[in-house]
């Protein structure tokens, strides 16, 4: 039996907004991407899957930048560690 996942579920799991979650889905243009109004569902451990775990990765690096940036800026100016 074939297990699949929605891109809201894979967002809510790590804390991301599912709506941004769908945005970078569709700008990253993917070749096989749904149709509009369609569910962002695939097939776990799909190549598919895969992709969109990517982008996922991608929105949590970018959401720790600012955060990383500010810490170190709290610690040169002799805040504390």
């Amino acid at each position: 039996m074939t297990k699949l996942t929605s891109a809201a579920d894979m967002a809510r799991s790590v804390g991301v907004d599912p709506k941004a979650f769908r945005l970078a889905l569709r700008d990253a243009q993917f070749p096989w991407q749904h149709q509009t109004n369609d569910d962002w569902s695939v097939e776990l451990d799909s190549p598919e899957h895969s992709s969109m775990r990517t982008v996922l990765v991608t929105l949590l690096k970018k959401r720790k930048k600012p955060i990383a940036r500010l810490v170190g800026r709290a610690n040169s100016a002799g805040g504390n560690p």
